[in-house]
């Protein structure tokens, strides 16, 4: 949703639950501002909750919630290619939600 030709919204909320399974809940908010013809800044926060109420929960299964937030940094040619940026960070986890891969800055270019 723009609300000037610089700054745009999008919120997105989905929640599914599942008896005896599996619920989740996720919700975002990104931000981005257009600096200029080429560059553009844009920012975003993303929540999750899992809760398992499965008769057995499987050991590998997350639970729990965490709150995380980005920064991205975008370059666009206007001709065949674009770059990017990006620092991610995970501001809000309890001790029961089990993590695989960790929230380092990375970069990537598309």
């Amino acid at each position: 949703m723009p609300f000037t030709d610089r700054l745009s919204a999008r919120f997105k909320l989905d929640k599914q639950d599942q008896r005896e399974g599996l619920d989740t809940e996720t919700a975002e908010l990104k931000l981005d501002y257009r600096m200029g013809e080429h560059w553009t800044l844009g920012s975003g926060v993303r929540y999750d909750s899992r809760k398992d109420n499965s008769p057995v929960v499987p050991a590998t299964q997350e639970e729990g919630d965490r709150t995380d937030a980005v920064v991205r940094l975008l370059y666009d040619s206007k001709a065949s290619w674009t770059a990017y940026g990006f620092a991610q960070g995970r501001f809000r986890q309890p001790a029961t939600v089990k993590t695989t891969a960790a929230s380092a800055p990375a970069a990537a270019c598309v």
